[in-house]
Formats: C-alpha cells, sequence, structure tokens
C-alpha cells in the first residue's frame, strides 16, 4: 500500500544517515544542549523518582482546551481535522480526547495542537475515514493486524513499575515478515489503548525494546524509518522512558542507532540502553591440509536475560511480569488474557452495557487474590504497612467496636490515597468491591492473618536456627489461605 502523505505536518527530523558513531554523537550534542535543571529532571522522571506532569486545576484546564482551539484554527492545513468537523458526532472535539493531546506535551498548547492534526491524518491513512469519528476499535484490525498481535511480539504488560507508570514491551523482530502498514497500524492500537486511562495520560508510558537475533534481520529501510518517526511523533500518549536491551554485539549498535533516530529528539533524551556481557569463546576445528587442530576465537553475549533485568529493575520495572525467558520465548498467557479484556470490553460498551473490568490495578489498589504476584504489587506492601502500624494498638484492645473503629480507619486511608478494593472475579480480570462491609470483613481477616504471620515470626526468633523454620519438616507446608494472598513458608524463615 502506497500512503499519501501531506509534507507540512511529517517530522521534522528524516536524516538517512544511521551511522551508529554519527547517532552517538547527535545524541551527545542534544544532551549537552541541556541546562542542568532540565537533564536532572528527566533522569529523575526515567527512573520513576519524580512525575513531570502538571498538577491540574479546572482553571488551568480550561484555559488550555482554549488555547489548544486557537492553536488549531492557526494550523493552515488540516484536511483529516477540517473533514472531522463535518460529522454529526466525532470524538475529535470532545474534552476527553483534547486533553490526551494536552497531557501527552505537558500542557503546551502549540505541540498538541501539532500533534492533534498529525494524529488525525496518521490514523485516517491507516484506519479510514471512520476514525475521524470515532476511536479505534479491535474489530478494525485485519488479518495479518490479528496474526500479529496473537504471537505477542509487543505486548502491554499487567502490571505497573514502581511509581505507577504502564509498560509496553516490543520483543524480537516484532513481525518483520509483515509490511510496515500492519505493524504501525498495530502500533497505534497499542498506543491507544494505553491512553485510554486518566492516569496514565498524566503518567506516562515506559517503552522496552527486547533484542534478539532475530532483531538482526532489520534493514532499516529509510522509508521504514519515515513512517515510524511519524507514528512517534502523533501518539496519544508521552513516553517518559524508553529501555532498549540489546547484547553487546555490533551488530545490535546499529539497531540502537535506528531506534534512536525513529523516536526522535525528546524521545532520545530519556532512552536508556543496556547490553549483556560479551565474552570470547573458543571452538577448535580440524585444518584439512595439516591435519591440525586449530583453535577459533568469536565473541559471543552471554548471561544477557538475567543482566538486562537486573537492570530493568534498578528502574522499577519488575522483571518477573516480563513476558520473555531466558532463551528468548514469548510468554503469552498474560497477553491472551488482556485481548480476551479488550474483546469483552468493547463488546459491551457497543451495545450500551456496564463494563466494570480493570485489567491492571494501580499502585495504590489493594488486591484479594491468591498468589506471589498479588503479595509483591506495591498496593498490597502499602496495605501490609498499614496493618503494621495499627498492629499493636488493635492487638492489645479488649474492644470489639475499637477493633472496628481501626479497621474502618484502614479502608479510610487507603481510599483517600487513592486505591481501590480489588478482587479477581471468574471472568480472570480484577472488579472493585463496591461493599464497604464485605471490604470491611476482609480487612479485619487480614488482621488476623497477620497476626498469625507475626507469631510465627517470633517463634522462629525464639528457636535461634540459622534458617529460621526447618524445612526439612516444613517445606511444603502452607498455611490456611485468607482469601486475598498467597501465605507460606519462606526462605528466610517467615510466612510470605
Amino acid at each position: 500500500m502506497i500512503l499519501k502523505r501531506n509534507p507540512e505536518v511529517r517530522p521534522p527530523e528524516i536524516l538517512e544517515d544511521v551511522n551508529p558513531s554519527f547517532v552517538d554523537n547527535l545524541l551527545s550534542n542534544e544532551l549537552r544542549q541541556l541546562d542542568f535543571k532540565t537533564r536532572d529532571e528527566i533522569q529523575e522522571e526515567v527512573h520513576g523518582v519524580r512525575k513531570l506532569a502538571r498538577q491540574e486545576t479546572p482553571e488551568l484546564i480550561e484555559t488550555s482546551l482554549a488555547q489548544l482551539q486557537e492553536e488549531i484554527d492557526q494550523i493552515p492545513q488540516k484536511d483529516e481535522y477540517d473533514e472531522a468537523q463535518q460529522y454529526p458526532q466525532t470524538y475529535v472535539n470532545t474534552k476527553a480526547f483534547r486533553l490526551k493531546m494536552l497531557r501527552s506535551e505537558l500542557f503546551n498548547p502549540k505541540a498538541a495542537a501539532i500533534r492533534l492534526v498529525k494524529f488525525l491524518e496518521f490514523m485516517k491513512e491507516y484506519y479510514g475515514p471512520a476514525i475521524l469519528m470515532r476511536p479505534p476499535r479491535f474489530s478494525d484490525l485485519g488479518t495479518e493486524e490479528l496474526e500479529l498481535l496473537k504471537a505477542g511480539g509487543q505486548q502491554i504488560l499487567p502490571c505497573r513499575e514502581r511509581s505507577g507508570r504502564r509498560i509496553a514491551i516490543f520483543i524480537g523482530g516484532h513481525g518483520l515478515g509483515y509490511r510496515v502498514y500492519t505493524r504501525l497500524k498495530l502500533d497505534a492500537f497499542f498506543a491507544w489503548q494505553m491512553s485510554e486511562d486518566e492516569t496514565d495520560q498524566k503518567d506516562g508510558a515506559i517503552l522496552i525494546t527486547w533484542a534478539t537475533s532475530e532483531t538482526i534481520d532489520v534493514q532499516g529501510d529509510p522509508e521504514d524509518r519515515r513512517e515510524s518517526a511519524r507514528f512517534f511523533a502523533c501518539v496519544p500518549c508521552r513516553m517518559v522512558a524508553c529501555h532498549i536491551c540489546i547484547p553487546r554485539e555490533p551488530v545490535f549498535r546499529f539497531l540502537t542507532s535506528l531506534i534512536l533516530m525513529t523516536l526522535g529528539r525528546d524521545g532520545r533524551k530519556a532512552t536508556r540502553v543496556h547490553s549483556g556481557t560479551l565474552m570470547e569463546r573458543v571452538v577448535c576445528i580440524a585444518d584439512e591440509d595439516t591435519n591440525r587442530i586449530k583453535p577459533i576465537f568469536f565473541a559471543r553475549s552471554t548471561g544477557t536475560p538475567t543482566e538486562l533485568l537486573y537492570a530493568l529493575m534498578t528502574f522499577g520495572i519488575p522483571a518477573d511480569q516480563m513476558p520473555v525467558t531466558s532463551t528468548g520465548t514469548i510468554k503469552t498467557k498474560n497477553h491472551l488474557q488482556w485481548l480476551k479484556f479488550l474483546i469483552t470490553k468493547e463488546a459491551a460498551e457497543l451495545n450500551g452495557e456496564e463494563f466494570d473490568g480493570i485489567n491492571c490495578p494501580g499502585v495504590n489498589d489493594v488486591l484479594f487474590s491468591l498468589g506471589r504476584q498479588t503479595w509483591c504489587h506495591p498496593g498490597y506492601a502499602m496495605f501490609r504497612g498499614m496493618l503494621e502500624a495499627h498492629y499493636l494498638r488493635r492487638n492489645s484492645s479488649n474492644s470489639s467496636e475499637e477493633k472496628t473503629t481501626i479497621t474502618w480507619e484502614i479502608v479510610e486511608e487507603v481510599e483517600q490515597k487513592g486505591g481501590r478494593f480489588l478482587i479477581r472475579d471468574s471472568r480472570g480480570w480484577w472488579v472493585q468491591i463496591k461493599d464497604r462491609n464485605v471490604i470491611r470483613g476482609k480487612v479485619a481477616l487480614a488482621f488476623r492473618n497477620h497476626n498469625k504471620r507475626v507469631l510465627a515470626r517470633n517463634h522462629c526468633q525464639e528457636e535461634e536456627s540459622p534458617v529460621g523454620i526447618r524445612f526439612g519438616e516444613r517445606d511444603s507446608k502452607r498455611l490456611k489461605s485468607d482469601g486475598h494472598c498467597c501465605v507460606e513458608f519462606g526462605g528466610d524463615g517467615c510466612i510470605f
């Protein structure tokens, strides 16, 4: 398919030279042009220590929306936007859509107007005129897009990093056997899904590129780079960090240069490159002429997956949720569950039904479900801290009324932090518990289970065993589950 483009809204940076040395010098010059404060802010946001999103007030929102419309009106050529205005109903004029664009540019009205126009042009070319009336749907994807989608080469993780931002990952070649049209149409669908939640619009998203041997086949066609640059210039979700994970081999430097040139100036500032160890391997072969054994040395990367996972963990990214094994096999269990979630949600919305499913809990949400993943969730860790803080007070109380009061205090404390109490339903995703009496009962049950953990921990200390609990006798034993966490004996002699 040949796509027609408007040269006035093409990305300003279309460079044909992707020589690694040239790209390294370009990145160095761009970073040197930043002042110390700006570099520090970018560094802290990449690590999840700071969020550059502006504090939103009703005055800021109303003023920015008015300025956004003024900036759109000043753009001379915006055919797709003008076409959208001809429809009786279009999401382009909704407050929610325009706030997406403003948040993507940190409430810079001029930049948001340019992004909005680019987005409509890009989406019309890839999805057709209907996309000017309504957002993209799962049913818009064709046969090729669905094949590529189900393969799992691109996924949105079912968790967040430590500061609460969503994570998208590209694994291997990501559909190198497909047309760039197919890949970018699917990329646009993913970007839209990541921008649906208001919190994700404010906090931004994290992108991970996980290179494998398939990725070496990337040829870096200039036409593909132009289309990819157009995509990154108009996505409705701000990319706050990009992690390129590659083996430490020379061929992957070219891949890194391609990605850096595609991301654009703002994307390069927030990009971090991680590589594995390079070591020499010796292979002995027989020389046919002399019948002697001679060694051949060549470099290979080793331990790369483990090293890369540790590197990502320093940025708050949960390594246990990465959908790729140490051998490069793609894990699709969570991905297929996400697809099921999207299909069910879209069907409910088209039928005018209410859909209460939650695919990715927030960092302050308290999860009631079995499994170590629930136990390690940041919201449940916060909840355990609350139980610990109120433990002595509640344990020393002989009044059931006072214990109930303490339980309600914890419920209100979680709600004040913006947290929800979630439970996994039979469909496989999360739903919010609306009955506050049910919530109070589960918190009270968590208190009783926390008391068991404290008693077990004290018992371990009294025994003064070097390993705490004798695992030869109790390694496979489990305590009775309280319905919201998997409670079992861990290697430190405590219950987790």
